[in-house]
C-alpha cells in the first residue's frame, strides 16, 4: 500500500544544525565530480518529492548522487511504501528512505520532533545494520566509497555498495519467531538503537 503523497512531517522545534551535512554533501559533489562519469549527481529539480522539514534546504542544493542504476543516495524518495524492507516499520515520519530495492533498503531515521539520527540498512531478512550514527557520516561514507572507485571498474554500484554495507556498526536481529510478525521496529529518539514492540490489539 503506497504512503499518502504528503506525511504530516513533524517540523523541529529548534533549529537543526545542517551544516555537517551540507559540508558532507560538499564533499560528495566533489568525488562525484571526479568520478569519470561512473556516478552523477541526482537534479533536486527533477523531484516532487515529499522531503521532511529538516532536509528540505539541503535537498534543494544538492539531492545526493547516483552509480549506475543499481545504488543511489537520495534525499528525494518520491515513491514510499510500507512493503518489502519496511514491513516491519513502525510510523511512516520516524524514518526517511534513501535508497531501497525489492529487498534492501538504506533508511534515516527521524524522532518524534523530526530531528535526523541514524542511519541504518534493513537486508532481504529484516535485519537491521546501524551504517552511521548521522547522515553526514554516510554521506561521506559514500563519497569515499565513489572516490575510491577505479575508472576502470565494472560494476561500480556493487563496488560502492560492498564498501556501504561493511561500514555497518551493529546489527539488529528483528524477526526472532512467527510472533514477531505481529510487531513492529521502534527507534530510540537518537536513532542509534532499535526494539520491536507489539502491535496494538
Amino acid at each position: 500500500m503506497n504512503q499518502p503523497v504528503k506525511l504530516d512531517w513533524p517540523t523541529p522545534t529548534t533549529d537543526v544544525d545542517t551544516s555537517k551535512m551540507r559540508a558532507a554533501l560538499e564533499r560528495l559533489a566533489v568525488a562525484v565530480a571526479s568520478s569519470n562519469g561512473l556516478a552523477e549527481p541526482i537534479d533536486p529539480e527533477e523531484s516532487g518529492a515529499d522531503v521532511p522539514p529538516a532536509l528540505k534546504d539541503l535537498a534543494d542544493e544538492m539531492a545526493g548522487a547516483r552509480v549506475g542504476e543499481e545504488f543511489e543516495l537520495n534525499l528525494l524518495a518520491e515513491d514510499r511504501t510500507d512493503l518489502g524492507p519496511f514491513t516491519l516499520l513502525g510510523e511512516p515520519t520516524s524514518y526517511y528512505p534513501l535508497f531501497e530495492t525489492v529487498d534492501d533498503a538504506v533508511i534515516l531515521t527521524l524522532n518524534d520532533e523530526g530531528i535526523p539520527g541514524g542511519v541504518w540498512w534493513i537486508d532481504e531478512e529484516l535485519d537491521m545494520h546501524l551504517l552511521a550514527t548521522s547522515l553526514d557520516e554516510y554521506v561521506d561514507t559514500v563519497a569515499r566509497a565513489i572516490a575510491a572507485l577505479s575508472p576502470e571498474a565494472s560494476e561500480p554500484a556493487e563496488d560502492v555498495w560492498r564498501a556501504v554495507a561493511a561500514s555497518k556498526r551493529s546489527t539488529f536481529t528483528v524477526l526472532e519467531s512467527v510472533e514477531d510478525l505481529s510487531s513492529h521496529v521502534e527507534f530510540a529518539p537518537d536513532g542509534l538503537s532499535a526494539r520491536l514492540v507489539a502491535d496494538q490489539a
